[in-house]
């Protein structure tokens, strides 16, 4: 429904005011991401540009019906594979 949040139905969304996926905090981890000193100690190229949601990207999982999946199965592989992540929560 237009105006609501899509993660939480209790919270009104204004896109404007709120950015893309609801939450105007996320703009605060984009700007903590893409300090150079954050950067340098977390090894990230410092050419690189962090952002929250690439809208593009999730645009193309969106169009491929593929936009939410629990992949916390996957982690294991990864992390075996030698993929470096950083996960991050809030909570709800």
């Amino acid at each position: 429904e237009p105006g609501l949040n899509p993660y939480d139905a209790r919270i009104k969304c204004d896109r404007e005011k709120d950015g893309p996926l609801c939450y105007h905090q996320m703009g605060w981890i984009e700007t903590f991401m893409n300090d150079p000193e954050v950067k340098a100690t977390l090894g990230m190229n410092p050419q690189r540009k962090f952002e929250s949601c690439n809208m593009a990207v999730n645009q193309a999982f969106m169009l491929q019906s593929d936009s939410m999946r629990n992949t916390p199965l996957l982690l294991t592989d990864m992390i075996n594979d030698g993929v470096r992540l950083l996960i991050y929560a809030g909570n709800a």
